[in-house]
């Protein structure tokens, strides 16, 4: 039939063409009526007929054109390798498929639409599209510029297979509507699926890749299926995200031992739920059992909704072993006598409730950020505990913010080197727990953190904390816990109390008002082994030993004393300068050992002991006295003063004394003491 000359009248509405073989031609078929181009089977001739435009068995040598409006139905014909089929051997029609073919190259396109492909069928439940072949040697690709709802693949079983090429790209994946879904391809799939409950089976992506599935229809469920043999989804050393408002992972999904794992719910609002019985996105410990990765995220910075969690410990070792990161604007709960362990725990929440007997474990870092960043509020119920067995504990790490934890109760433990970080930044911070082990560090406009009792292995210490006000330590308000300062400590007014206190070399006490350091109870010790100062400065223990640089306020007042009772001992083998008033009173013996005491006025006082004097610089009085009346004196270096008082049973002056103009040096041997005066130097000055 000459089909370019006959059927080209326009007045006609439509032409039939009956034929019982098949329409071959190198030039294009161009249907250019918008009606139905169909091939029928007449009665008595072979089942079928096909629209074939070939210049080779294999090759197409023409194309098949339809004019807009135009579409192609088929009943049903006999078995053909066409360039574009319609319909089945076995069924009225419906499907198109696309067969490989040695003659193509990699950039002949065997299919080009500009709108969507709907695939329709009265059996629906038995439609089935398949692109691509992963043995076909040629990649198959879906270019589109706007893939919108209205360009979607539409059918209940949809396997997407690609031999070489992504599926989908970051700003064009491919949509789709469909129940049952299989993907393969050696790159990376992007795809957004409306149906409202879909099915993700034996699909993969290449290693290294991105897999990124979205389910856009709200309350829709995603189930992830596999088998004993096969995973749901595997993208070994990839990245899987997954975005639906509920989820159901019954079969494996393995990124490997260096993939990633997002999981999230699609509307902002939804609650989560990890190994709990709450949460409309609800992953059960067995669910996220199936899951291989070396990093699991369930939520994101945009949910809102809050989160639950139960019981679930994470695999701690070998490939299934993954970091676990629980991330939303909303509260996060831990239900009571639960617990979740993870090799490392990560919370990004609005805030943070701990419910009686509950529990957060890491074997590496646990992090508490305030999401979005801001304040972070902290409630811990009775016997609750936040831990890291071999790493540091952190709140407001990412971003700081104000961090209230006031409730007295629940512990927190770093490993024994690790850290606990308290990130206020301006805000203010106010901690109060019932045990503290590791190492304190951290900012706030204010800084406030006492523990009740020791940690279980009392390894409270102090790292770089700064305030642009007020810092409160205190450190066993029960039964004092011991306490370190390994770094500088810099506030308005600074309180350090706890039960053993020691500066170590790299801390530093500053304050630009009050500094006070009080050692609770007589058997405890102070040891300043950093620099400290302030406008008046106060240390307090049962002994106190100080062995780096003071440095008083003009004007201020230096308080160096022990307890009465407590038999302990003040020594000095460092510089003290500055202050009106500089005030020693020891229980025990006072002892300068080395160094230069010096400021207003002096006074070194034993309560039952000796006072050992060394260079001492007064612009006022300096005062030595021991205990009466037992209590001997011993002057080891030079002092000098405005007036000097001396009292004690046994005086021995080894090195020079040298007073005011118009001053006097008073030495007097307590009577009864069977002491006496030994003066081997010199004393100068005075009246």
């Amino acid at each position: 039939t000459d089909w370019h000359t006959k059927h080209q009248d326009p007045a006609r509405s439509s032409y039939s063409c009956a034929f019982n073989s098949r329409h071959r031609g190198v030039f294009p078929l161009r249907i250019k009526k918008t009606n139905h181009l169909s091939s029928v089977s007449p009665a008595g001739t072979q089942t079928g007929a096909t629209l074939d435009v070939s210049s080779g068995a294999n090759h197409p040598g023409a194309q098949v054109i339809l004019a807009a409006g135009d579409t192609a139905a088929t009943g049903t014909y006999g078995a053909s390798n066409p360039w574009l089929r319609t319909g089945t051997a076995t069924s009225s029609g419906g499907s198109v498929g696309l067969t490989a073919s040695s003659g193509l190259s990699s950039n002949d396109v065997a299919l080009l639409t500009d709108g969507g492909l709907i695939f329709a069928s009265s059996q629906s439940s038995n439609a089935f599209v398949s692109i691509g072949a992963a043995s076909s040697g040629h990649a198959i690709q879906l270019y589109a510029a706007d893939m919108t709802a209205t360009s979607t693949l539409f059918a209940p079983y949809i396997s997407l297979v690609s031999a070489a090429a992504s599926v989908g790209t970051p700003g064009t994946p491919i949509h789709l509507n469909s129940t049952v879904l299989q993907v393969i391809s050696p790159n990376s799939v992007y795809l957004r699926n409306s149906a409202v409950n879909a099915f993700l089976l034996g699909s993969s992506a290449g290693t290294g890749q991105v897999f990124d599935y979205t389910n856009t229809s709200a309350s829709a469920t995603l189930t992830l299926l596999g088998s004993s043999t096969s995973d749901a989804l595997a993208v070994p050393g990839g990245s899987v995200s997954l975005t639906t408002d509920s989820i159901s992972i019954l079969g494996g999904l393995d990124t490997g031992s260096t993939g990633s794992v997002l999981l999230k719910p699609l509307t902002n609002s939804q609650s989560i739920g990890i190994a709990s019985a709450t949460g409309l996105f609800n992953l059960t410990a067995a669910e996220l059992g199936n899951i291989t990765a070396s990093q699991l995220t369930v939520g994101s910075n945009a949910i809102t909704g809050a989160a639950t969690a139960g019981t679930y410990a994470a695999p701690s070792s070998g490939a299934g072993a993954y970091n676990v990161i629980i991330d939303t604007q909303g509260g996060y709960q831990q239900l009571a006598n639960t617990s979740i362990t993870a090799p490392k725990l990560t919370l990004a929440i609005g805030s943070l409730t701990m419910l009686a007997s509950s529990s957060l474990t890491a074997a590496s870092d646990l992090e508490i950020d305030s999401l979005p960043s801001g304040a972070l509020s902290v409630t811990l119920g009775s016997a609750t505990s936040l831990r890291s067995t071999n790493g540091s504990i952190s709140f407001n790490k990412v971003s700081a913010g104000a961090i209230t934890m006031n409730s007295g109760t629940g512990d927190i433990a770093a490993a024994t080197n690790g850290s606990i970080l308290l990130n206020g930044g301006t805000g203010a911070v106010a901690v109060s727990v019932n045990s503290l082990g590791g190492k304190l560090t951290g900012s706030g406009s204010t800084f406030s953190a006492s523990w009740i009792t020791p940690s279980n292995n009392d390894n409270a210490s102090v790292g770089s904390i700064t305030a642009t006000a007020n810092i409160t330590i205190n450190a066993g308000s029960t039964t004092p816990a011991s306490l370190t300062v390994t770094g500088p400590v810099s506030g308005a007014d600074v309180s350090l109390t706890a039960g053993n206190i020691r500066v170590v070399q790299g801390g530093q006490l500053t304050a630009t008002a009050d500094l006070s350091v009080t050692s609770v109870g007589n058997d405890t010790m102070v040891i300043l082994g950093g620099p400290a100062s302030g406008a008046n400065v106060t240390v307090t223990g049962g002994t106190v030993a100080v062995v780096a640089p003071v440095t008083i306020g003009a004007g201020g007042a230096g308080i160096f004393q022990t307890y009465a009772g407590s038999s302990g001992q003040v020594t000095f083998s460092a510089d003290v300068t500055g202050g009106a008033t500089t005030t020693t009173t020891g229980d025990s013996d006072v002892s300068q050992l080395r160094g230069t005491i010096s400021g207003g006025t002096l006074t070194f006082t034993s309560r039952t002991g000796d006072v050992f004097a060394g260079n001492m610089i007064a612009t006022g009085d300096i005062t030595l006295q021991g205990a009466n009346p037992s209590g001997n004196i011993k002057v080891l270096g030079k002092l000098s003063g405005a007036n000097v008082n001396i009292q004690g049973a046994d005086i021995l002056i080894l090195a020079p004394i040298n007073v005011g103009a118009g001053n006097s040096a008073q030495i007097t041997s307590y009577a009864g003491s069977g002491g006496g005066i030994n003066v081997n130097s010199t004393i100068s000055g005075g009246a």
